[in-house]
């Protein structure tokens, strides 16, 4: 892992530790605990191509033999975030993970760079087979089906969004607080709903 100058300062500031100056940061004792987690991480998961970013405390990151993860510069992933990842994960520069998120990745997810992703937002590139075939099987015991989700640059999801498998949200694009997102969305346009509907273009 390279470049200290990528980790991230805490929004909400903190005392600074005298002295502690890196690429023209201060450091925060909470961004120090943070590196601490992410050299654990990092020691954990070798397969972790990344520069440094910003992991704050009780946010769980579970990378399975044989998953690539790549992540670009300034990420941030705030506290009480799970993140799984059975597949492939690309995230880009500057992606930020807001308090509670749930990723899930089985296939492949790419998510853009400069996009926030809200409190409680939940993407999962997986879910339960399900029809007459299945019928008589436990949920639980059904076999899952799995596509790509890929989120553009530049794209806003408000809190307790669902990003279900198979949608591509194009650059630019705004999802409503609570929406859930079953199909792609085009680039530069407003959608919220259950199911997610286009509200307007921007």
């Amino acid at each position: 892992m390279t470049g200290p100058d990528a980790l991230a300062q805490d929004r909400r500031g903190g005392e600074m530790v005298a002295g502690a100056n890196f690429g023209g940061r201060r450091w925060s004792w909470k961004n120090l605990s943070a590196l601490v987690r992410l050299v654990k991480l990092g020691i954990s998961y070798p397969q972790l191509r990344s520069t440094l970013f910003f992991i704050d405390r009780n946010a769980d990151v579970v990378i399975a033999p044989g998953a690539k993860v790549t992540i670009g510069r300034e990420l941030r992933i705030m506290r009480d975030v799970t993140i799984r990842v059975g597949g492939e994960l690309v995230l880009g520069d500057r992606v930020f993970f807001n308090r509670g998120c749930n990723l899930n990745v089985l296939r492949r997810v790419v998510i853009g760079s400069d996009s926030l992703i809200g409190e409680m937002v939940s993407i999962h590139d997986d879910d339960h087979a399900i029809g007459a075939e299945f019928d008589g099987t436990p949920m639980g015991e059904r076999p899952m089906i799995v596509s790509d989700v890929v989120i553009g640059s530049n794209v806003w999801i408000g809190s307790h969004c669902t990003i279900v498998r198979g949608v591509h949200i194009g650059d630019g694009a705004v999802i409503g607080a609570n929406s859930v997102v079953t199909r792609d969305v085009e680039p530069r346009t407003v959608v919220a709903g259950a199911p997610a509907r286009l509200l307007r273009r921007i």
